[in-house]
């Protein structure tokens, strides 16, 4: 099968380790879409989502993976280990896609001319997401199999932002979605769940870099189920779910506190909302 992968940066594990993944499992890697982190345009995004001191926080973790004092570092240990783990070598994106025989093209967003050509031209019978920004139809619709991506929580429930996170605080077992993606946030037919191991969440920080593990090992199967033809899309029902954006640091100052006293939380496939379920909403979370 033939396939491009998307990274949302060039240092970016989660997209090394699938370019060199998909190649050992037969895939042919024939493109890697790479977005460009210096664009004014992406640089607003982050700033309005995160602020100033927490994207200074980022970018250097980013860089220097793993270093002192850096909450993002933390969140990397997870996919370091799974490279070290499976000869993963290559330290660059650009790195990963020539040792493949991909080519390598750096965008300023994927929706644009060029990178739609790229696609176009390269003759992909799927795109297997792994960052960079929001899909537009015109994209999805100029790939054949469609767009894998692992949404890092419980779906349907949980869409958006920071979705392991949220079903935490609502006392939900954290999974990993595949979908293919369509044009809603987060509301592609499911082809794939993989839980994430409870005992990864002792700290927000590794729960997370756990979430990017699973996310990476979801794919892989679901790449592994596409080329065999077993892949069984179920559909979304939209008023099963909700929209999260970002936690604010009081929520996870909340969540943090909770984790290490957590109980039994309840099955993602058992969850939900009271509204959904036809129960009232008044006192809940």
């Amino acid at each position: 099968m033939r396939v491009a992968v998307t990274a949302g940066y060039g240092r970016s594990l989660h997209a090394i380790a699938l370019v060199e993944q998909l190649a050992r499992r037969g895939c042919t890697v024939r493109l890697g879409l790479e977005v460009s982190v210096w664009t004014w345009r992406r640089l607003r995004f982050y700033l309005r989502q995160i602020g100033p001191a927490k994207l200074v926080q980022k970018a250097r973790a980013k860089l220097t993976p793993g270093g002192p004092g850096s909450t993002y570092g933390g969140e990397v240990a997870p996919l370091q280990d799974y490279c070290r783990e499976n000869d993963v070598r290559s330290r660059s994106f650009r790195q990963a896609c020539r040792g493949v025989g991909a080519r390598h093209l750096v965008v300023h967003d994927l929706n644009e001319p060029a990178a739609l050509a790229a696609v176009r031209a390269a003759g992909i019978d799927c795109v297997v997401y792994a960052g960079g920004g929001i899909l537009r139809p015109a994209l999805l619709d100029a790939v054949p199999g469609g767009v894998l991506n692992a949404h890092g929580g419980p779906l349907p429930a949980f869409r958006g932002m920071n979705v392991a996170e949220w079903a935490l605080l609502y006392g939900v077992t954290p999974e990993v979605a595949v979908i293919q993606v369509d044009a809603g946030i987060d509301t592609g037919p499911i082809v794939h769940t993989y839980p994430i191991p409870g005992a990864a969440w002792d700290s927000v920080a590794h729960g997370r870099g756990a979430a990017a593990r699973a996310s990476v090992e979801a794919l892989l199967e679901a790449v592994d189920a596409l080329q065999a033809g077993t892949l069984r899309p179920r559909p979304q029902r939209l008023e099963d779910g909700r929209q999260f954006f970002v936690m604010a640091d009081p929520l996870l100052e909340v969540l943090a506190e909770r984790l290490p006293r957590r109980t039994a939380t309840v099955p993602a496939s058992r969850f939900r909302f009271p509204e959904a379920a036809g129960l009232p909403t008044d006192g809940y979370l």
